[in-house]
């Protein structure tokens, strides 16, 4: 069932994706494929596409990116997190996870492996959800001291240099290069995430439902929103001759997937019960 549920949240959002990616680049490559010249192109797309639903498409071997596909490689590396945490939940000698792990990580590369902790901190935190005790008083103080933190790392530019595994290494750490950033910036998000939790049971808040509602649609589609906002506004910037008005593209590619997204969310649940009867 975990397996299930995994590949039913990825396919229902990755399938209708890379169909309005190839929709996309074929629609703007009429218009400007002069917008596609650094956002890849359609060769050999099916299989590039196959490699992308066996998140094979982004390793230490291979480098198949679909066009105005990039975040696919986030998708290949999460897959295969999960993968080695059900290996370490769930196999009876959990010993046997250890070379599994290697394995799996040899293949993906050392960019993989240096983002994992910022995948582990996201188990940690839903974990400590649960289990989080604190005070009125010490929820407020460190929900403060985060924002604070937040604020001045965001500000502090060192995600391109002290923070910067480029800059200590001096060579091409790919998608890795700020992952010491991303720990710190998803340490800090994580601390606000719990002081709220403890303050708010203290408290006792309670989300009137009229805003809860488009809080939860947004959350929902965001990850459709995620894959397929570079080949939207590219398509945009095509059919509008340009940005127009300044934040338009971002806008009107965030209102067509608030319109289309949520029946993408939804369908993971025909591909759950699809995957369930075939398994």
């Amino acid at each position: 069932m975990f397996f299930i549920k995994r590949f039913a949240r990825f396919y229902s959002v990755m399938v209708p994706s890379v169909v309005i990616l190839a929709v996309a680049y074929g629609l703007v490559m009429q218009i400007n494929p002069d917008l596609y010249r650094f956002q890849g192109d359609a060769n050999l797309f099916s299989i590039k596409a196959l490699l992308t639903f066996s998140f094979l498409n982004f390793n230490s071997f291979v480098y198949a990116k679909l066009p105005g596909g990039a975040p696919f490689w986030s998708l290949t590396y999460e897959f295969w997190y999960y993968v080695i945490f059900a290996l370490i939940v769930f196999l009876p000698k959990r010993w046997m996870a250890i070379p599994a792990a290697i394995a799996i990580f040899a293949v993906l590369g050392l960019d993989a492996l240096s983002l994992w902790p910022v995948w582990l901190l996201g188990v940690v935190t839903y974990w400590a959800s649960k289990r989080v005790t604190w005070g009125t008083r010490t929820a407020g103080l460190l929900y403060g001291l985060s924002l604070v933190g937040l604020v001045t790392l965001s500000l502090s530019g060192w995600r391109y240099s002290y923070l910067s595994l480029d800059y200590h290494f001096g060579w091409d750490w790919r998608y890795a290069s700020h992952a010491v950033y991303y720990f710190l910036l998803g340490l800090l998000m994580s601390l606000n995430f719990l002081a709220f939790i403890a303050w708010s049971k203290h408290q006792k808040v309670d989300i009137a439902p009229w805003l809860e509602i488009p809080i939860r649609h947004m959350a929902g589609v965001s990850f459709t929103l995620y894959l397929i906002h570079v080949p939207l506004m590219l398509t945009l910037y095509a059919l509008l001759g340009g940005y127009g008005i300044h934040y338009l593209l971002p806008v009107l590619a965030i209102a067509i997937v608030v319109v289309i997204g949520q029946p993408i969310e939804q369908s993971k649940f025909a591909y759950q019960n699809a995957l369930s009867a075939i398994a």
